[in-house]
């Protein structure tokens, strides 16, 4: 009888009790949703009688969670989300607004804001700039995020931004933005979508111009609110920036999207004073894990004080560094096959960090001056400058030395092709510490006056290299401390061609640099002209040999195999191989344009001289003569 009871007396009752208890929820979530209409005179809700919001004129203020649906469009109001307020979603239903007195949508502290785009909806801020100093109510952005805030933006919509008076979106201390989605696109006089807490692009597509940075988290110094992160997981960004293009103070990482990057002008502007115009930028970390990257900038086009290229495609041109770390610099991935593809197609050097590590995939550098300089002006020569090549494909054209290193050179594998200066002023391997051959093959082309050879390792030397002593080479010569200068002038934009001659890349000769002359004020003194030089250019009469743009190169052992063949791409007569399947005092030929150029003997270096090579280069064969091209490219 008990159990009769329950089922037909108390069962019914808690039924209903919860059903109540449902349906006031429903009412309630309801009540604070509704749409509303803008015109130039007011504001009108479909539903007038609903809750969570106010009215004054033409601006809309939110009290409650809710999905409100914006549209019409109105020359002077806004949509205020109010302190505190969490759960909002607004929806802009082809929505036109603009405010001079505010930000079209502000999303006060601790709020928690969706803006869901349908349709295509226009948010612009006519503030007066000048009184950014003096006004109380000043806002500076077309959608501002107040501190402790988030903002979520998405839809399947374009939302665009027009930051007239300052910024397009502006997020502040401890602040989140989050996009997806949506097609977004901002124009703005400052900064485009800056957020001091963090910023994360999911996916969508963004169209952001900036007459200062684009994409940035930056918090003040005395910010301790503020993570200062960028993360990008995928989408498509394209950025036209006077200033840097994508900036996180602490940490970049970007997983993954396509992305085109022009900041400053691209790589043939000038970069005024102490500006930064970076492409891609962290004051910390900056990861790259995948994506696909054209970057044209008068300033690095990658910069940060530690940065990690596990995966990606990179077409880079820049007026200063291509990839520069303050500290570390390391390019692929540890025992893997799988890399970054790097094509800097101009830049005055093309790889620098006091501590660069290459352990896999592949990269074409054209350089004015260094190619991969491990170094770095602010930092103890104590330090441990070192450049180590464990793996990948790896071809440097410069117009300095092509591989420099103030501490020490170590090569453990990989394929690297590298041609230095035409002139006697650089060589193609230059290193200030020791030099060791471990493994993987190298082909260092240049001129005899400073050429270097390994410390330790087999190798064999082509060419009777001059004299030279050590010195602080690959120091920045008119450089400031922030690493700006000014840019050479036959840097060209990303134009789709590929450099690169290694026999493991394309193939494709890349167009030389400007050769550089040394300066000896800030390079140090590294010893007279050598032998096989004439005014600083290479003297057909007194080389053993001659190699001119569009020679090819190869070299054979004593069986007549091809150990090695490559396509010249200036005038040099200095070629230095090392290759793992070389024998210590065995004779190795140089072959140009199928000739016999000159023989030279393998020789191991013993580690206790730093490498220069004076007396190692080979004998012209007997009867081998330089072709009639190599003698007039050379005169």
């Amino acid at each position: 009888m008990t159990i009769t009871f329950f089922k037909n007396r108390i069962l019914p009752i808690l039924a209903g009790t919860l059903l109540a208890i449902l349906l006031s929820a429903c009412v309630s979530a309801s009540g604070n949703s509704n749409a509303f209409t803008f015109s130039d005179d007011a504001v009108t809700a479909a539903a007038a009688e609903g809750a969570g919001y106010t009215i004054d004129g033409t601006n809309l203020t939110i009290n409650a969670a809710g999905t409100y649906t914006l549209s019409g469009s109105c020359a002077e109001g806004s949509v205020t989300v109010k302190k505190e307020v969490t759960g909002v979603t607004l929806v802009l239903d082809s929505l036109t607004l603009t405010s001079s007195t505010t930000a079209p949508i502000l999303c006060n502290q601790s709020s928690s804001v969706t803006i869901e785009a349908q349709g295509e909806s226009t948010l612009t801020n006519t503030e007066d700039a000048s009184t950014e100093a003096s006004s109380t109510s000043f806002e500076g952005a077309a959608i501002k995020v107040k501190s402790g805030a988030s903002l979520n933006l998405t839809g399947n919509g374009i939302l665009n931004v027009e930051g007239t008076c300052k910024n397009g979106v502006k997020g502040g201390a401890g602040a989140s933005v989050t996009i997806s989605d949506l097609t977004l696109t901002i124009n703005a006089a400052d900064n485009a979508l800056s957020c001091d807490g963090s910023v994360a692009v999911d996916s969508g597509v963004l169209i952001l111009t900036a007459g200062n940075d684009g994409l940035k988290s930056d918090p003040d110094v005395d910010d301790t609110e503020s993570d200062g992160t960028v993360t990008i997981n995928g989408g498509t960004v394209t950025i036209t920036a006077s200033g840097d293009g994508i900036q996180g103070a602490s940490a970049l990482t970007i997983n993954d999207g396509a992305f085109t990057v022009t900041t400053g002008g691209g790589c043939q502007a000038v970069l005024e004073g102490d500006a930064s115009a970076k492409g891609l930028k962290s004051g910390g970390m900056l990861t790259v894990n995948g994506g696909s990257f054209i970057l044209d900038s008068v300033d690095d086009a990658l910069h940060a004080v530690n940065v990690t290229l596990a995966a990606g495609t990179y077409t880079i041109s820049s007026g200063d560094d291509g990839i520069h770390a303050d500290e570390v610099l390391t390019l692929g991935v540890q025992d893997s096959e799988n890399g970054p593809d790097i094509t800097v197609a101009a830049s005055y050097e093309g790889f620098e960090g006091a501590a660069i590590a290459l352990y896999s995939g592949s990269g074409s550098i054209i350089a004015s001056d260094d190619g991969i300089n491990a170094a770095n002006g602010d930092l103890d020569r104590s330090y441990g400058f070192s450049l180590d090549i464990h793996g990948g494909n790896w071809y440097v054209n410069a117009g300095g030395d092509a591989l420099d290193s103030n501490g020490d050179i170590n090569f453990y594998g990989g394929v690297t092709e590298f041609y230095g200066s035409a002139n006697n002023g650089d060589s193609a391997l230059d290193y200030d510490g020791s030099c060791a051959y471990q493994g993987g093959t190298f082909l260092a082309v240049g001129t005899t006056g400073m050429a270097q050879v390994p410390s330790t390792g087999t190798y064999v030397a082509f060419g009777s290299i001059g004299m030279g002593g050590g010195g602080m080479g690959g120091q920045r010569s008119q450089h400031t401390a922030d690493g700006t200068q000014q840019p050479a002038d036959d840097m060209e934009p990303p134009d789709g061609s590929q450099g690169g001659a290694a026999p493991a890349m394309n193939g494709q000769k890349p167009v030389p640099p400007k050769d550089g002359t040394d300066d000896s004020t800030t390079r140090g003194q590294r010893g007279d002209l050598g032998g096989g030089m004439m005014n600083g250019t290479v003297d057909a009469d007194t080389s053993e040999f001659v190699i001119a743009e569009g020679n090819e190169i190869v070299i054979k052992d004593s069986s007549g195999d091809v150990l090695y063949s490559a396509t010249g791409v200036k005038a040099a007569n200095s070629v230095i191989f090392g290759a793992e399947t070389l024998t210590e005092g065995e004779t190795y030929t140089l072959y140009i344009d199928g000739e016999e150029a000159v023989a030279a003997i393998a020789k191991t270096g013993t580690g206790t001289e730093q490498g220069f090579a004076a007396g190692v280069g080979g004998q012209r064969p007997a009867g081998a003569a330089e072709s009639t091209e190599a003698q007039s490219s050379a005169a």
